[in-house]
């Protein structure tokens, strides 16, 4: 008899501590899913720069084409005939660049035929097209200007001459015209003939 009461207080014990853990509240915590969406980056190639129809033999340089405006030439005897009207007179080279405001983005400049030489500013090599790049002439790009208009004034900052200097440079900038002059030592002993040279500007996130 004993054997039997002391075997029912065991299952009745038992049936007590499964109801126990059985009401335990669960362990709960809430996460949160986040994002940030954001302009991509367009860049639009809107003015090739030109220097035109410069002279050869021009000693007294540097030929500099400035990026205030397309009539910005210098000295005055690199060039002939009237630098606003004619069709091949000199004109500085134009970016727009659309991104995100207020967001930090890196810009550089590169290309096969761009070098930074001694760490100064991006010089591009262009080549007579008309007799198969056996010629060469060296453009550096090193005056460069912004503004959020096309017709505006471009001003110089920091980052500018970052750029200029050294190829890459960080920005927060919304919509911007990037307005770029170049030089070329001079063109004593350069052959005559259409040179041409390429770059590339490139635009990413940070």
């Amino acid at each position: 008899m004993k054997k039997s009461i002391m075997i029912l207080a065991a299952l009745v014990v038992a049936g007590f501590a499964g109801n126990a853990f059985a009401q335990e509240t669960p362990a709960s915590a809430t996460g949160t899913a986040n994002a940030t969406v954001i302009a991509p980056i367009t860049l639009t190639d809107l003015q090739d720069l030109s220097f035109g129809r410069i002279l050869s033999g021009v000693s007294d340089g540097p030929i500099v084409l400035g990026a205030t405006s397309n009539t910005s030439l210098t000295p005055a005897d690199a060039w002939q005939g009237s630098q606003a009207d004619d069709d091949n007179g000199p004109e500085r080279g134009v970016w727009k660049i659309t991104c995100e405001p207020n967001v930090a983005m890196t810009l550089g400049i590169s290309g096969s035929e761009v070098t930074y030489p001694d760490n100064g500013p991006a010089t591009v090599t262009m080549k007579d097209i008309d007799n198969t790049g056996s010629h060469t002439l060296a453009v550096q790009l090193n005056y460069l200007g912004h503004n959020t208009s096309q017709s505006g004034s471009p001003a110089t900052s920091s980052e500018d001459n970052t750029l200029a200097s050294t190829g890459s440079a960080t920005w927060l900038a919304g919509t911007e015209y990037l307005f770029y002059g170049a030089q070329i030592a001079n063109t004593t002993g350069t052959t005559s003939g259409d040179y041409q040279g390429s770059f590339t500007i490139t635009a990413q996130y940070q």
